[in-house]
Parts: C-alpha cells; sequence; structure tokens
C-alpha cells in the first residue's frame, strides 16, 4: 500500500469512528416538575374527599387540565406538570356554615417537586362600608345603627325580601356603628350583594368581592 493510500484510509477510518462516537452521545434535558397538594382548615386538619382542580393558563382565560379528589390526609398528587403557570381551584365544604373558594396561582419549574399547602381559612379579604345618609341641609351624616347583610349572588336576587327572607339568604349581617362603618372578613374570590333593610323590604347597593389579603373600603350614600 503505498502513503498516500495509506493516509485516505486512516483519515477514513478516523471520520468512521468519530461519527459513530457522536451518535452514542443521548442529551435528555428535563421539562417538567411534580406537584403534590395539601388542603387543610384554619386547624391544620385535613379536608379528605375534596375537589381540586388543576386549570392551564391561556392569554387572559383558564382550562382545566385535571381535578382529582384529596385523600384521608388532604393530599393529592396531579404527577408530572409541564413547566409553567396555573391555577388551583379547591372546592371544600363550608367551615362554620361559611363557603370558601380558595384560587393558588403557582409556577413549575422543570425539575423541582412543588409542594402547595392550602390553608382555606387564609383564603379572606376584608371589607370595609361606610353608610352615609343625605339630609336636606346639603349634609352627608354618618348612618349609625343600620343593618348590612351580604349575601351571595349565586344565590339570586335579594331585593324587596322580608326580614326573615333576607337574614335567611345572608351568610353575614352586622350593624353600623356611631360613624356609620361596619366591616367584614370574607372569603376571597366570591362575590356578594350588599344588601340594606330599609322601610320594610330589602335593597341591593351593589357588589363586592374581595381578593386574598386585601383590605377594600367603599363609601355608600343612602337618600331618603
Amino acid at each position: 500500500m503505498n502513503l498516500k493510500l495509506c493516509v485516505a484510509f486512516c483519515v477514513l477510518l478516523f471520520v468512521v469512528f468519530s461519527c459513530t462516537k457522536d451518535d452514542e452521545i443521548t442529551v435528555t434535558l428535563k421539562t417538567s416538575g411534580t406537584l403534590n397538594v395539601n388542603v387543610a382548615d384554619g386547624n391544620g386538619a385535613p379536608f379528605s374527599n375534596t375537589n381540586v382542580r388543576l386549570m392551564t393558563i391561556i392569554g387572559n382565560y383558564t382550562s382545566t387540565l385535571d381535578q382529582k379528589k384529596t385523600d384521608g390526609s388532604g393530599n393529592v398528587y396531579f404527577g408530572e406538570l409541564n413547566e409553567g403557570n396555573y391555577y388551583l381551584a379547591v372546592d371544600t365544604p363550608k367551615i362554620e356554615n361559611i363557603k370558601y373558594m380558595p384560587y393558588q396561582l403557582f409556577q413549575v419549574i422543570s425539575g423541582v417537586e412543588k409542594q402547595l399547602y392550602i390553608n382555606v381559612a387564609e383564603f379572606v379579604g376584608t371589607f370595609t362600608l361606610t353608610l352615609k345618609k343625605y339630609d336636606f341641609s346639603g349634609e352627608y351624616l354618618p348612618y349609625p345603627d343600620q343593618k348590612v347583610f351580604l349575601v351571595p349572588t349565586e344565590k339570586g336576587n335579594s331585593s324587596n325580601l322580608t326580614l326573615e327572607e333576607i337574614t335567611n339568604l345572608a351568610e353575614y349581617n352586622e350593624t353600623t356603628d356611631s360613624a356609620g362603618k361596619v366591616s367584614f372578613t370574607i372569603p376571597s374570590d366570591r362575590y356578594f350583594y350588599i344588601v340594606l333593610f330599609t322601610d320594610g323590604l330589602s335593597d341591593i347597593l351593589g357588589q363586592i368581592a374581595v381578593s386574598k389579603g386585601s383590605n377594600y373600603s367603599y363609601t355608600e350614600v343612602v337618600y331618603p
């Protein structure tokens, strides 16, 4: 074998073995994480057999990806999820006759096990209403000793009801103080009608919903 042929043969062998070696290299990128959720009440007692809904975020909308029930320890495991942002909605039983609807935004990071602890009692906000009554002298005076009811909007129209009817529908009712103020701590992400009882019938002032940890103040003028 002459020198040129020998060199060419060696180069060919190098190329063949180099390509074979490169083909044997496998690179795997981890693009998912896992999610485990625990649901409990304000005292730390687990909520078993409770629906937990996992939702993906698409633009300004959410879409249900999966739904499972918690086990006897309040746990639910959703397994592997693609990296990204998700919403979690928990449909718990009532606590002391109050319905909570926890919504939690969270992020899944690739290769990380995500553990979410949902304390239902933390999903509340504060709403303070100040009532003023218009006086014919042109002043707006505090409206004390006025009953204020909060009725879940899903219970329907709350106008023109008797005191007994509106009391039965309401989840909350308080009386304004000497300054015309009244405060409520209510579940986040639920809508309520603000209802007064005047002249023998109920009257809706408006609607209210609060986010978790928020403090919302509102002033309403009542005309005679």
